[in-house]
């Protein structure tokens, strides 16, 4: 609902006004946040850091989030633009990323029951990496195959990531939950301010803003494998 008001002010003044409001919303709402010990134990009363595998999917959920920048801000101008196709292709592509997203967040639950949710989530991250590949080479037919995979990892990987934070933390998962969804939103908007920058400097290049996307979404999956390692502590903390 902000957007629209900042956005006469500029794209860098539209990003760091929305930093503000999530620094805004973060400081209202952190002494509303649930003091929670990750260990099947009652909660504790002084607070203790965050570790192990909670530790990791939060690292994961904000790369995700970063990853997802160039597609969410880029991805109409990427088709009309960048590839030629006009604002009726740059209108479908969001058409395609909506559906896609939908089938994304239905399968996500079937997946998790047959595979795991951290399986799944490694599954979904590397749709996410592929779609990011996708927009690299100037080929006007990868547009709408990158929206779809790109719409089906961003709706997917959250149900995904509800999944593994039960799967960690159990019925305290709500705590690492606030957690996670604090990383992605201060991610994306850090991210999304700088890719604004560097979409600027390189001359509106969107090769350069998808192929950092495509970094954070290896980095990501990178850390997905960090937490299947064999003997990682499966118990967490969180600091209210």
């Amino acid at each position: 609902m902000a957007v629209p008001g900042l956005l006469p002010l500029g794209l860098s003044a539209t990003w760091l006004g929305l930093a503000g409001l999530v620094a805004l919303l973060w400081a209202l709402a952190h002494a509303h946040w649930p003091r929670m010990v990750l260990t099947g134990a009652a909660a504790e009363p002084r607070p203790a850091a965050i570790r192990g595998p909670a530790r990791l999917l939060i690292l994961t959920y904000g790369l995700h989030g970063a990853g997802m920048v160039p597609p969410m801000v880029y991805l109409a101008d990427l088709a009309a633009r960048g590839r030629g196709l006009g604002v009726g292709t740059g209108a479908a592509t969001w058409l395609v990323f909506g559906l896609a997203g939908i089938l994304g967040g239905i399968l996500s639950g079937r997946a998790v029951d047959r595979l795991g949710g951290r399986a799944t989530l490694r599954l979904w991250l590397l749709i996410q990496v592929a779609a990011l590949a996708l927009a690299l080479p100037p080929w006007a037919g990868l547009v709408l195959p990158m929206a779809a995979a790109a719409g089906f990892a961003a709706v997917g990987v959250s149900a995904v990531t509800l999944a593994v934070g039960r799967e960690i933390a159990g019925p305290q998962a709500a705590g690492l939950w606030i957690h996670c969804t604090a990383a992605f939103a201060v991610t994306q908007t850090v991210v999304g301010f700088a890719l604004a920058a560097v979409f600027a400097a390189t001359g509106e290049s969107h090769f350069a803003v998808f192929a950092a996307g495509l970094g954070f979404s290896l980095a990501g999956l990178g850390t997905t494998l960090l937490m299947a390692r064999p003997g990682k502590p499966y118990s967490a903390r969180l600091r209210a």
